[in-house]
């Protein structure tokens, strides 16, 4: 190369997202990213022919969003695909690929294009792609979900993503309690969440946001949580952060990052759970009942003496109405000794939940027990307490709802019946059907002393 070849590449520089070599001359240097191109390269390559066969590349397309100067298209261009394409919001970055090509005398049958995420879709001319990559995108942007939303929009069976990421140390049961786990989702199943750090980010490298900014960097939780939500299956971490930082020694940069796949098949959509664990919930604990002498306890709001058990052991029922009624610290102390003892989900869920609004909460308990032993005119003046007061809990109010739906119906007071049917579907939309359609036959004990039990002596 004479001198005024090197003076011009040079001026695209810098060149530190691949290097580019023709066999006899090399152009880029990674810095302090030694390996991460090849290992991108590498692993791509890899998801790619394990879930391909040449023949399926043969009639498919890629797509490359935020490629930087094409490095990567360029390197997986010996793969048969049927069309490649780039996306690049810097001109520059376009123009340095074409430079560093053109130096060193190198074919690229990739497309490529000027155009930013935000726009992607007209730029793509409603074009979509069956395998989508995004490398060192998502820790650019200033939201993650909504950058794998539009990435979505591009893509028909696979995505790619590699970013930078918080490690895991972040996740700890501290930011687990701030975040309040507390959603329908967690009742049942994993209690999964992710962290998401933001950091000001100006467009002064080649390589950074195009505008001075606020960029998110997610753990590798919150990339998972995302792309579930967002309709992807079979999310894989390819290459974890720690296996990340042995392979690309990033010397002062002591920073973790990530390599994922995931599917998006037509054939298996994303299907959302909430209204199934919805109905699931609300059918336990509207149905299951507490056991007798808690409710007695919690009418009376006094203690039962324990008849069995350690000495100085206290009994459920004097646990019960500490926690509902006792201070804050006497509360809490008496909840940490009675979940102990509740093996029932549900009894447990009942409980917890008492502290909140405990005078409407406990009238629904009452009148469920009332309906259950047949005592039908006291669960329904119970009930017509809770409904009729101003402020009520709202899920005391549904479920009370509910409930005086039920004795309407099976008394044969129809008009009255539908009302309250009326009012708890208006209440929440999401209360189960099954449970409006069903009577006080639902109501069943959760098993011998309500679902719990006493330590055995040693």
């Amino acid at each position: 190369m004479t001198p005024e070849q090197i003076e011009k590449v040079n001026s695209y520089g810098p060149f530190v997202h691949g290097v580019w070599t023709n066999g006899r001359f090399s152009i880029g240097n990674e810095e302090r990213l030694g390996g991460r191109a090849e290992l991108l390269a590498m692993t791509l390559r890899d998801v790619v022919s394990r879930q391909f066969s040449r023949k399926e590349l043969s009639k498919m397309s890629i797509l490359d969003v935020g490629c930087y100067d094409g490095w990567l298209m360029w390197r997986m261009q010996d793969l048969p695909f049927r069309r490649m394409l780039g996306i690049e919001p810097r001109a520059k970055n376009i123009d340095k690929g074409r430079a560093v090509r053109d130096a060193l005398q190198l074919h690229c049958r990739c497309e490529f294009r000027q155009g930013n995420l935000e726009g992607l879709k007209e730029v793509l001319r409603g074009e979509t792609f069956d395998i989508v990559v995004a490398t060192g995108l998502l820790h650019h942007l200033e939201s993650v979900p909504t950058g794998i939303a539009m990435l979505k929009q591009a893509c028909r069976s696979l995505l790619f993503l590699e970013t930078i990421c918080l490690p895991e140390v972040f996740e700890t049961p501290e930011m687990e309690n701030a975040l309040e786990l507390k959603d329908i989702t967690y009742f049942k199943g994993r209690k999964g969440f992710g962290v998401t750090g933001h950091k000001l980010e100006s467009a002064y490298s080649d390589g950074s946001a195009c505008e001075m900014t606020v960029v998110s960097i997610p753990s590798v939780e919150t990339i998972r949580m995302i792309l579930e939500t967002k309709g992807f299956s079979h999310v894989a971490v390819e290459v974890d952060p720690m296996e990340f930082r042995k392979r690309v020694p990033v010397g002062t940069r002591r920073y973790w990052a990530v390599c994922m796949s995931a599917r998006l098949d037509n054939a298996e959509k994303f299907h959302d759970r909430s209204a199934e664990l919805a109905a699931d919930y609300e059918s336990g604990v509207v149905t299951t009942l507490l056991p007798a002498t808690w409710c007695e306890a919690l009418r009376a709001r006094v203690g039962v003496r324990t008849k069995a058990g350690h000495k100085g052991e206290r009994s459920e029922e004097s646990l019960l109405v500490e926690y509902v009624f006792g201070s804050p610290k006497k509360s809490a102390a008496a909840w940490a000794a009675l979940e102990k003892r509740i093996v029932h989900h549900n009894v447990r869920e009942i409980v917890r939940n008492l502290v909140y609004a405990p005078e409407d909460k406990i009238a629904v308990e009452l009148a469920k027990t009332a309906m259950q032993g047949g005592r039908i005119e006291e669960a329904r003046e119970l009930l017509i307490s809770v409904v009729t007061r101003l402020n009520a809990d709202w899920r005391a109010v549904y479920r009370a709802f509910c409930l005086l739906h039920w004795i309407y119906k099976k008394s044969g007071h129809k008009t009255t019946a539908t009302k309250y049917l009326n009012l708890c579907r208006n209440a929440n939309p999401l209360f189960p059907d099954r449970l409006l359609a069903g009577d006080s036959r639902m109501l069943r004990p959760a098993g011998s002393r309500g679902g719990t039990h006493r330590r055995r002596r040693a």
